[in-house]
């Protein structure tokens, strides 16, 4: 009450602040009012950290007026840091899971569990040692390899309203069994991809997104136990894990690593950046073929399709210097897309068959796919495998000249990178300019292999 009054006209206290004075008051039933100060500062921080917090919750939490509010999807995307204030409200997950509180009543009153700790106040001690327990045992859970990636998976798989009943089993499970049978309590509660193929890219993106993040989860996981168990290594903690909060600050996508589009671009300008880019990767189409095979120099390309496609890139250049007064400026962007389009298709369909007899059967398929972050995917505008390969190299943090393109530093998943590094096609003879049917066989066996073994 004199805490209060001492705010009054301020800002008003948040439920955590108000059961942190109501246990350090003078009259607290606890004991070591100095270690409840210390050991609450610690959990404070502890939440705070949102790695953690993320693998537990799928959003944030904000008080507006008397009312509780999620923070989420663009809300809370591509920010660097969350609002200290909401931040401090994440105090109160523990303060209601022990009061039993239910989160729709949390929203409605964000008071509810303070009420109930004051109501309570004879057995301060005993609630706050369970407010202790909880942050425990989440904390054990996160520093376990397999538990946080399990319960993290879990968090993104089934966010729920708010987790509160998701976390309470998870608490009850952590606290009845031993450790083995608590990971295979995680491992039944997460939904496996076994025919990852029958998912429709256009109704079942959510599924072929939790798909993917599983791979990634699960090639982390199969990483470290194969380095812990390695004598020579001696490795005791991971060396990387999957930062779920990442799931939440960006927008993802799911991304073809052949290109699989039929409606290529449509501005000058991304036109102009994706030439450049193919004539990086492909320079002899981009050349006169009348001097090229004039000289009997080698092409990758027959001479057909090489005067073809140098025939509608000429054709473009000249739309784009064109001054007929008697086209409107609409007649001029429709015949300039008509004429990128086939040149766009031409290149598409002569570099795809330059893998010949491995050329990609079918380009709407799991072992065409991968996880991406929205600002890497639409940085690639559509571009061929080579410059998609060296986007993916300079996003992750490699120091290359990438001719126009914008490319900022990202988190690119593990299993992103491998596709595109060819990690998973192990022939002796590696195509660096084409994803083949080879890489699309041996990315989803690998993806099909650790899910069916998962279990």
């Amino acid at each position: 009450e004199i805490f209060m009054n001492i705010n009054s006209g301020k800002i008003s206290l948040t439920n955590t602040e108000l059961i942190k004075a109501l246990l350090l008051s003078e009259n607290s039933v606890i004991k070591k009012p100095e270690l409840t100060a210390m050991q609450f500062s610690e959990i404070e921080q502890g939440l705070m950290n949102d790695n953690f917090w993320f693998m537990i919750q799928p959003q944030e939490f904000k008080r507006i007026g008397n009312s509780i509010e999620l923070v989420k999807g663009k809300e809370l995307q591509y920010r660097e840091t969350s609002d200290l204030r909401n931040k401090l409200l994440r105090f109160d997950l523990l303060c209601n899971l022990v009061a039993g509180i239910d989160f729709k009543l949390y929203q409605q009153d964000p008071l509810v569990s303070f009420r109930f700790f004051y109501d309570n106040r004879d057995k301060l001690d005993e609630l706050w040692r369970e407010i202790r327990d909880c942050y425990r045992i989440l904390q054990s859970i996160y520093n376990d390899m397999e538990a946080y990636h399990y319960v993290g998976f879990l968090t993104y798989q089934n966010p729920g309203v708010s987790g509160y009943t998701r976390i309470r089993s998870l608490l009850d499970s952590y606290r009845n069994n031993k450790r083995s049978e608590f990971i295979a309590y995680l491992k039944k509660q997460i939904k496996v991809y076994e025919d990852p193929d029958k998912l429709d890219f256009k109704k079942n993106k959510g599924q072929i997104r939790c798909c993917l993040l599983l791979h990634n989860i699960l090639t982390l996981i199969n990483c470290y136990k194969q380095n812990k168990n390695n004598s020579k290594l001696r490795l005791n903690r991971p060396f990387e894990t999957f930062p779920f909060e990442l799931l939440y600050r960006q927008e993802w996508n799911i991304e073809h690593i052949a290109p699989a589009t039929d409606n290529p671009l449509k501005n000058v300008a991304d036109q102009s950046q994706w030439i450049a880019s193919t004539k990086s990767d492909f320079p002899e189409l981009f050349e006169n073929p009348n001097e090229t095979y004039k000289d009997n120099q080698y092409s990758r390309f027959s001479e057909d399709v090489h005067k073809n496609i140098y025939g509608l890139y000429q054709d473009y250049l000249n739309l784009l210097q064109e001054d007929d007064d008697s086209l409107s400026k609409d007649e001029v962007r429709k015949k300039r897309e008509e004429i990128f389009d086939k040149l766009y298709n031409a290149i598409v369909e002569s570099t795809d068959a330059l893998a010949g007899n491995d050329a990609i059967n079918e380009k709407y398929c799991i072992g065409n796919y991968v996880l991406l972050d929205e600002v890497t995917n639409k940085s690639f505008h559509n571009a061929l495998f080579p410059t998609k390969r060296r986007i993916i190299i300079s996003a992750s943090g490699q120091q290359l000249d990438m001719l126009d393109h914008e490319v900022r530093l990202a988190y690119i998943p593990p299993c992103t990178k491998a596709a595109f590094m060819k990690f998973y096609n192990t022939q002796p003879s590696v195509s660096l300019t084409q994803w083949t049917e080879t890489d699309v066989k041996e990315y989803r066996k690998n993806i099909v292999d650790l899910q069916s073994k998962f279990r």
